[in-house]
């Protein structure tokens, strides 16, 4: 039974790993990571955004995490836990705690909200670009042609 829990809590912490590096991968696969970043910055520069609290809660949860880590570790020397788990299993408790940090810093630092409204921003650039190319030019008259076997009242109204 010695070992289970540490392979358990690294098993878990590979997942966040893998989920972390996956929502990074899904975040800038929408926008490129320039054009997300700054867009993140200038919604943190905005004191009534709630972007700046996740700026702000960043350093405190990863500070936490390290204080519960190093805590843990003392409280596991010092009160001979090695009697009951195994170092292992503390190794596997730390790995969890890394695993957590670095899920909760990437989805803090990327976030998908961020990048679909980059990519939205892009495509309704693209169209305002493709209208102003397709207009007709000043003075230029412009012609509608009525549908096929549309009536004289059909056309004046497809017109």
């Amino acid at each position: 039974m010695r070992y289970w829990l540490g392979a358990a809590l690294f098993a878990i912490a590979a997942f966040l790993a893998w989920r972390a590096w996956s929502h990074r991968s899904a975040v800038l696969a929408l926008a490129p990571r320039d054009a997300v970043l700054r867009r993140q910055q200038l919604a943190a520069d905005d004191p009534r955004s709630l972007a700046a609290m996740g700026e702000i809660s960043r350093p405190l949860v990863l500070g936490l995490l390290a204080w519960t880590g190093l805590k843990t570790t003392a409280a596991f020397a010092m009160l001979d836990a090695a009697r009951y788990f195994a170092w292992f299993d503390l190794a596997g408790f730390l790995g969890l705690l890394v695993g957590y940090g670095t899920l909760f810093h990437v989805q803090t630092r990327y976030r998908l909200a961020d990048a679909r409204a980059v990519r939205e921003a892009a495509a309704g650039a693209a169209v305002v670009e493709s209208r102003a190319a397709t207009r007709p030019a000043e003075g230029e008259a412009v012609h509608a042609e009525p549908a096929a076997g549309a009536t004289n009242g059909a056309a004046r109204a497809a017109a």
